[in-house]
């Protein structure tokens, strides 16, 4: 565990941008976009030249998955990726709105476990099960780990371990409650950056 460090994305970290509008946008109260403002947000952002977006969550609906599928028809330059939750039901949602990419999202932190009623067991136990079928599926799997900035750094560890064991391709190191400030977060890299070179972190 002394070198427990990856390198963060090796497609240009200074500047390669994930935009998740599409998907968190909508979690703010009230905000609910129809698929005509979909297109003109994607458009935009196309324009500008982000290279990737998390383009939605399928299981929120079939109306969802049929914006997701349409979105991603359209021919932009972008990459667009689904976010999911650790079920097998959002990967089937996903699946269904036809996307190639996926950000499956653990929780991390014994905070984020407690407040579903799980622990590090029932992580791990997950981890084993949606991943390998997650593999088959899509070409791209990202694995968010949900309030790693408070995580217990053994587990979160271990969490980092177990993907690249799965062969994912990016793990996301999400700062949910927004604790975190440049040091912090370059530390949390660092720790990463050197034992997993084939995985992108985010």
């Amino acid at each position: 565990t002394q070198c427990l460090r990856a390198s963060v994305l090796k497609t240009n970290p200074m500047k390669y941008l994930i935009d998740s509008t599409l998907r968190d946008g909508e979690q703010a109260p009230g905000v609910v976009f129809t698929l005509a403002e979909k297109m003109r947000i994607a458009q935009l952002l196309d324009d500008a030249g982000v290279p990737e977006l998390e383009i939605g969550t399928p299981a929120m609906s079939v109306q969802e998955q049929n914006d997701i599928r349409t979105l991603t028809n359209q021919g932009f330059g972008f990459k667009s990726t689904a976010w999911a939750r650790a079920t097998m039901t959002d990967l089937d949602a996903s699946e269904r709105a036809g996307v190639m990419r996926i950000n499956i999202s653990f929780p991390a932190s014994d905070i984020q476990l407690a407040a579903m009623g799980k622990d590090a067991k029932w992580l791990f136990a997950q981890m084993a099960q949606i991943l390998p079928i997650a593999k088959k599926r899509f070409e791209y799997v990202s694995v968010g780990a949900q309030d790693a900035s408070r995580a217990n750094k053994g587990v979160l560890d271990q969490m980092v371990m177990t993907a690249a064991s799965y062969g994912v391709n990016r793990i996301r190191l999400a700062d949910t409650v927004g604790v975190m400030n440049p040091f912090s977060v370059r530390n949390l890299f660092d720790r990463y950056s050197c034992c997993f070179g084939d995985i992108d972190f985010e």
